[in-house]
């Protein structure tokens, strides 16, 4: 079947019976399949506010529900060690067909124990090394930071700086932010040494700092070449959003709304990085989405890749809202039909063009940035609000992007927390989506406008500090 647009893919997974169960912590996690595939329902963690209205429109099962979750492990394997859901996937009728954020091998070993398919790739986490990644760049003749691999124990701050002024230390498989450092003094340095020592690493990429905005773009592997969507700003180090313990680059959203703004001569350079990778990727038997971290050189207009996320990504779903608010075909849609080895054509041009016209939205993931662990004596409904006179106010119930009337109002999704709910430092507690911009394009923080709304957000859950 040829597929042109959204109805197409829809018509397509009409004919498929199969079903396509979507696993994470929260529901919300897992939305966006639900647009195209008739037979999608979620399996979570996390019983949290926004679930009454999820499961309005998708069937969702939801462990915290009938469960005490709280001390439990955030992640999906702690999901499908419960004897519950194990029950409840078997008892769905047909060839089931599970989809994570990331894999990994205890996961792999609880599927194919239980005879069920996965929507991703083998767990590969070399191929988030941050080393064979600036190996895979020099394969694919395209241009580095300026920097090296060096041993730990030869690091020395003054020649480091000599050679590059400002720099960055980036360990090879810590994500998030987590093994990033940025080092603009020796205090810095000093900080960065401690946290590789104690980790016990003995070798490390050392490049010099560019000094712009983070963008970032997505990537598909298909049968009929790599797809890739246009460029969005990726939001991090937020100090309001995300405690600048957790490391340096530390991630904290997305803002498409603009980002459209990129040059010509960016949005190609951009392109090339996925195309070529993407190329190299399939090579070696990948397929389906991948995520390509980059930072822009504003004054030289010269971008550079500088990660590569072989899973799907922390721009989902509102990536795939925005995408079905813009008639395109959502690109998570490819990435499914790829694991069910289901016959598609596509015209690869017409496609790439789709998926790379701009877009609205804007999300902003907030953390326990208490610096410990904390509970929240404060509660909120989750829906759409509006800021009036500084204080949050209601509008109605919603959870995706199209649930919005306006530039003004904003959504409250993602883990929205019951009373006195127990968040572990630096823990994720909750997402804001809005169309309005939420970045300030000059300085790469947040807008007035946004910072006002995350700050009565965290007044009105009111967090204590544990001892």
């Amino acid at each position: 079947m040829k597929i042109n647009n959204i109805m197409d893919i829809r018509r397509l997974f009409s004919k498929i019976k199969n079903p396509v169960i979507g696993i994470g912590v929260t529901a919300f996690n897992r939305l966006g399949p639900e647009n195209f595939v008739k037979n999608y329902r979620i399996i979570c963690l996390k019983n949290s506010r926004e679930i009454a209205y999820i499961e309005r429109n998708v069937d969702v099962f939801c462990l915290g529900k009938s469960e005490k979750t709280e001390g439990m492990r955030k992640n999906s394997m702690t999901v499908l060690e419960s004897r519950k859901v194990k029950k409840t996937i078997n008892a769905i009728k047909g060839e089931k067909y599970l989809l994570f954020y990331r894999l990994d091998k205890e996961i792999e070993k609880i599927c194919r124990q239980n005879s069920w398919n996965i929507i991703g790739n083998p767990s590969s986490v070399w191929l988030e090394d941050k080393i064979f990644f600036r190996n895979m760049l020099k394969k694919c003749k395209l241009k580095r930071i300026p920097g090296k691999v060096e041993n730990t124990d030869r690091l020395d701050y003054g020649r480091l700086k000599e050679k590059y002024g400002k720099f960055v230390i980036q360990l090879k498989r810590e994500s998030g932010g987590k093994g990033t450092f940025f080092i603009s003094s020796e205090v810095d340095f000093d900080k960065a040494m401690k946290n590789i020592r104690y980790k016990k690493e003995k070798r490390a990429l050392v490049a010099k700092f560019i000094e712009g905005p983070s963008p970032s773009i997505t990537g598909c592997v298909t049968r009929h070449g790599i797809l890739c969507t246009g460029l969005q700003y990726q939001i991090t180090d937020i100090p309001e959003c995300v405690s600048p313990k957790k490391g340096s680059g530390a991630f904290a959203g997305h803002d498409w709304t603009g980002s459209d703004d990129f040059s010509e001569k960016v949005k190609r350079q951009a392109y090339q990085y996925a195309e070529k990778i993407g190329k190299y990727l399939k090579r070696i038997g990948y397929k389906g989405i991948f995520g390509l971290d980059m930072v822009l050189d504003r004054n030289e207009e010269q971008l550079y890749a500088v990660e590569c996320n072989p899973r799907l990504l922390g721009s989902f779903p509102p990536l795939t809202m925005s995408q079905i608010m813009n008639s395109e075909i959502p690109v998570i849609a490819f990435h499914i039909l790829e694991f069910m080895d289901i016959e598609y054509e596509i015209d690869l041009e017409t496609i790439n063009r789709m998926l790379k016209k701009p877009k609205l939205g804007a999300q902003l993931i907030l953390h326990n940035t208490s610096g410990c662990n904390a509970r929240n004596r404060g509660e909120i409904m989750a829906g759409v609000y509006e800021l009036m006179n500084g204080k949050l106010e209601f509008k109605r119930s919603g959870y995706d992007l199209k649930d919005l009337k306006t530039h003004e109002e904003f959504i409250i999704s993602d883990g929205v927390p019951f009373r006195n709910t127990l968040f572990r430092e630096n823990e994720r507690v909750l997402r804001l989506l809005t169309l309005h911009p939420v970045l300030d394009k000059k300085t790469w923080k947040l807008n007035h406008w946004a910072g006002e709304r995350v700050n009565a957000v965290k007044k009105a859950l009111n967090f204590e500090k544990l001892a």
